[in-house]
C-alpha cells in the first residue's frame, strides 16, 4: 500500500506560479534545464506510488530544456510557455512517443510520426514534454487505474485525464493536456486538489491526432495548479502574452436547492459548497439563486447519444469487435451495451438533450457565472471503483455519480472551470465548478474566487 507520507503534492503557495516561473526564465533567473530538472526529481519520487505516466522521458525533455536555454541565451524567448514541463494525456499524440489510450488494443502500437494539434502549438510555444500521461481506457471511464491519488494514495485520481492530473499534483508536470467529454478535465482535477479547464472548441486548434471519444461532445482541456496559471496560458494561445490577468467578479448564480440539483452529495461536500458561496459573498460579489432540475434527469439521454458515438468511432477504427478480447472489462461492457441499443432510434434522446440544455441556458445570463460543486464526492477509496456507497444507504454506479454535475454542461455553448475550495475530514479535496459562456470572462472570475478564498 503506498503511504501518505512518501507524496508530497502542492499546497497553496507551495511552487512559484506559472507567472512567478516564466519571469524567472525570461529574466534569465532560473534556467528551463533546472526547471526539468525539478519535474523529473518530483517524478522519481512520486512514480512509485502515483503511476501519473505511462511513457517518461527524462532524457528528451533535459535535450529540449537546453535548447530552449540556447535560445534564451540568444534572446529568443517564446512567451510564458517557453521551458515548462507538461505532460501530455495518452490519447493525444506526441511525434517520438506511443499513443496506447491505456488500452492493451494499442499494447502494439508504434511510435506517433507526429505532434497532435494541440501538442504542435504547446511545442511551438516552447512547453517541454514530459512524457504520456496515464488515461482511463480510451478516456471512456472515471478512475484512470493504476494511477492513485498524489492527496492520498489511498484514493483514486479520477479519470479518464487522472495522469495528467496526478502529474500536476504531484510536481512531475507544471500544465498538463487532457480530453474532456463528459467531466474528464474537471473530475481529476477537483479530485487531486488542482485546477482544470474545458473550453469551447477553437477553430484554430481542433482535435486533430487525439483519439476520438464522442466527437461532438470531445474536448480538449488543460490541467495546472491555478486558475491564474491558466489563465495566463489561454492568453498565450490566442497570442497574447502581455502578463495583465487579474480578478474579476462577474454576478455568479447558485442554484436554490443543491441537494435537489447534484442527486446524493455528500453531506460534507455540501458543506464546503455552502461555505464557499459565502465566502464569495463575503467578498462583496453579487449572487442570486436560481433554480435548477435534478441533473440525473439528463444522464440517461446523454449517456445513450455518447455511447452510439464511441461504438461507432471503435468500429471505424477496426477495433471492435474484432479486439473485443483485448477490452478491459468496463469498456468492453459499455461497448456490449451500446451494441445491444443499436436498433434504437435516439430521436427523442436527443429532443430531451435539447431541451434540458434549454432550462440550464435560461438558469444564467451571458454575463453571469453559474456554480455548482465539481463532483458530488471527495476522492473515493482506491477500492470502490465500481460502486460507492453513500449516505442513503444505496451503492451507487461511480462514473454515472462522480459525472453528474460536469456532464450536463459539456457542450461546445458552455466553458467550465473547477478550482479547489476546501477539504473533507480526510483532507480530500472539493472542487467548485465555474460555467460560463466566455472563456475570459470565466477564467477572471475564477482568479477573482481564488482570491476570496485565501
Amino acid at each position: 500500500m503506498p503511504t501518505v507520507d512518501r507524496i508530497r503534492p502542492i499546497e497553496q503557495g507551495a511552487r512559484p506560479t506559472l507567472r512567478e516561473t516564466a519571469r524567472a526564465i525570461a529574466a534569465r533567473e532560473l534556467t528551463c534545464v533546472d526547471l526539468a530538472k525539478s519535474c523529473i526529481d518530483a517524478a522519481e519520487a512520486s512514480e512509485p506510488d502515483i503511476h501519473a505516466y505511462t511513457f517518461l522521458d527524462p532524457e528528451g525533455a533535459l535535450r529540449r530544456a537546453r535548447a530552449l536555454d540556447a535560445e534564451i541565451a540568444d534572446g529568443g524567448y517564446r512567451g510564458p510557455l517557453h521551458g515548462v514541463p507538461i505532460a501530455v494525456k495518452d490519447i493525444i499524440d506526441v511525434e517520438g512517443m506511443p499513443t496506447r489510450a491505456g488500452s492493451q488494443v494499442l499494447s502494439e502500437a508504434t511510435t506517433s510520426r507526429a505532434d497532435s494539434e494541440i501538442v504542435a502549438v504547446f511545442r511551438k510555444l516552447g512547453a517541454v514534454v514530459m512524457g504520456k500521461a496515464n488515461t482511463h481506457e480510451f478516456a471512456f471511464g472515471a478512475t484512470t487505474p493504476p494511477t492513485r491519488n498524489p492527496v492520498d494514495p489511498r484514493a483514486i485520481a479520477g479519470g479518464s485525464s487522472g495522469g495528467s492530473a496526478a502529474a500536476v499534483a504531484a510536481g512531475s508536470a507544471r500544465l498538463a493536456l487532457g480530453t474532456d467529454t463528459g467531466g474528464s478535465v474537471r473530475l481529476p482535477a477537483a479530485l487531486c486538489g488542482i485546477v482544470g479547464f474545458r473550453p469551447k472548441p477553437r477553430p484554430d486548434i481542433g482535435m486533430g491526432g487525439i483519439v476520438p471519444l464522442a466527437p461532438e461532445y470531445d474536448q480538449w482541456g488543460l490541467l495546472a495548479e491555478t486558475a491564474n496559471d491558466i489563465a495566463l496560458i489561454w492568453r498565450a494561445l490566442a497570442g497574447d502574452d502581455k502578463d495583465d490577468a487579474g480578478p474579476a467578479s462577474p454576478p455568479f448564480v447558485v442554484p436554490e436547492d443543491i441537494a435537489a440539483t447534484v442527486s446524493g452529495i455528500d453531506d460534507e461536500v455540501a458543506e464546503v459548497f455552502a461555505a464557499t458561496a459565502a465566502r464569495i459573498a463575503n467578498a462583496r460579489v453579487a449572487i442570486r439563486r436560481t433554480t435548477l432540475p435534478d441533473l440525473r434527469e439528463i444522464m440517461p439521454s446523454r449517456m445513450a447519444l455518447q455511447l452510439r458515438q464511441v461504438l461507432q468511432e471503435h468500429r471505424a477504427a477496426g477495433w471492435w469487435p474484432a479486439a473485443r478480447d483485448l477490452y478491459g472489462p468496463e469498456t468492453r461492457h459499455n461497448l456490449d451495451i451500446a451494441e445491444s441499443q443499436e436498433a434504437l432510434d435516439l430521436s427523442d434522446a436527443r429532443g430531451h438533450v435539447r431541451a434540458f440544455d434549454v432550462v440550464i441556458d435560461g438558469s444564467f445570463r451571458d454575463d453571469e457565472i453559474l456554480i455548482l460543486p465539481t463532483t458530488p464526492v471527495a476522492a473515493p477509496d482506491f477500492e470502490e471503483t465500481t460502486r460507492i456507497a453513500l449516505a442513503d444507504g444505496e451503492r451507487h454506479p461511480l462514473v454515472k455519480l462522480l459525472a453528474l454535475a460536469t456532464l450536463p454542461f459539456s457542450r461546445p455553448s458552455l466553458a467550465s472551470l473547477t478550482i479547489p475550495c476546501g477539504r473533507t475530514a480526510r483532507g480530500r479535496p472539493v472542487g467548485l465548478q465555474l460555467v460560463g459562456r466566455d472563456e475570459t470572462r470565466l477564467l477572471r472570475a475564477g482568479i477573482g474566487v481564488e482570491e476570496a478564498l485565501r
